[in-house]
């Protein structure tokens, strides 16, 4: 009976994930044929066109952020706070801000990191202090 329960879940794990691929496949083909089309415009204006040298540029991810960034999302959501505010809460209003999912507890994790160093950085320059308590629980304002 128990071994029901977790093959049930397994193969509803299963579904999701080859859902994921599937999702992932058309994405994949609908690029190829945008790439496909725009190396046959560019054929038109120079038909000898050689597309191996051509750099691939790298699209930045969900989590990249450029320099500074995270601080000033910090601050942002430090700056209409009128008390102290915990990491956790800061996290959140940042995440929230950023059109980023709450729920997905590894995002959560590397954007809790990168919030720590933004703000152990603002205190390091003298923008923000912090007051008792410990990782989630620690409290921070700006100065």
């Amino acid at each position: 009976m128990e071994k029901e329960h977790i093959l049930g879940g397994l193969l509803r794990k299963r579904a999701d994930i080859a859902g994921e691929i599937a999702v992932l496949h058309d994405q994949l083909r609908a690029q190829q044929a945008d790439l496909a089309h725009v190396e046959a415009t560019l054929k038109l204006f120079q038909p000898d066109i050689d597309f191996t040298g051509v750099r691939v540029s790298r699209k930045p991810g969900k989590l990249s952020a450029g320099y500074g960034e995270m601080s000033k999302h910090v601050r942002d959501a430090m700056r209409d706070a009128s008390d102290w505010l915990t990491l956790k809460q800061i996290q959140e209003t940042v995440m929230t801000a950023r059109g980023m999912d709450l729920g997905d507890n590894a995002l959560c994790v590397v954007v809790r990191k990168r919030i720590g160093a933004a703000l152990r950085n603002l205190k390091r320059r003298g923008q923000a202090e912090d007051r008792h308590g410990v990782g989630l629980a620690m409290e921070w304002r700006l100065r």
